[in-house]
C-alpha cells in the first residue's frame, strides 16, 4: 500500500562528487593522470514535482506531462548538461554535517546559508553530484541497481 502522504516535502541524500585528484595528490597516491577521487557528503534536498523538474531540466515529456521510455534518452543528457544552475538553486535546501570547511583537524561543518550555498554550488562537478543524486533518489535509480 502506498499513501500520498507518504511523499516528503525535502529529504536528506548522500551524493557523490568526482573530484580530480592534484599533481601532488596523484604523485603520492601513485594515481594515473585523469582520475577522480569520489568524495561523499549529505544533501537535503527538496522534493519538486514532475511538472517543475521537468521545466527545470528542460525535459519536455509526452503529451500526458509524465516522463515515459521515449524521454529517458532526454533526461539523461539533461542532466549532464544542466549547469545553469537552476534546477540545483531550487531542490538544494540544506548540507549535512560532513559538507565541511578548513583543512585537516581544523575542518568543520559549513553551516547552511545562501552564501554557503552559493560557495558550494560554486563548480560543475558538485552541481552535477547535486542533480545526479536528485535524480537517483526521486526515480529509484539505486534501488534499481542493487536488484
Amino acid at each position: 500500500m502506498f499513501n500520498l502522504s507518504e511523499i516528503p516535502e525535502s529529504f536528506m541524500w548522500e551524493i557523490v562528487i568526482k573530484v580530480p585528484y592534484t599533481s601532488k595528490a596523484k604523485q603520492q597516491k601513485g594515481k594515473a593522470s585523469n582520475s577522480f577521487r569520489e568524495a561523499r557528503c549529505h544533501v537535503e534536498m527538496a522534493m519538486l514535482d514532475d511538472k517543475e523538474a521537468n521545466k527545470l531540466l528542460g525535459v519536455a515529456p509526452d503529451d500526458d506531462d509524465e516522463l515515459g521510455e521515449d524521454d529517458l534518452d532526454q533526461l539523461a543528457k539533461s542532466v549532464e548538461d544542466a549547469d545553469d544552475g537552476s534546477l540545483v538553486d531550487r531542490i538544494l535546501i540544506g548540507f549535512g554535517d560532513d559538507v565541511m570547511v578548513g583543512d585537516g583537524d581544523k575542518a568543520k561543518p559549513l553551516p547552511f546559508n545562501e552564501k554557503n550555498k552559493a560557495l558550494f554550488l560554486k563548480t560543475s562537478m558538485v552541481r552535477l553530484a547535486v542533480i545526479r543524486g536528485y535524480m537517483a533518489a526521486v526515480t529509484g535509480q539505486q534501488a534499481l541497481a542493487k536488484n
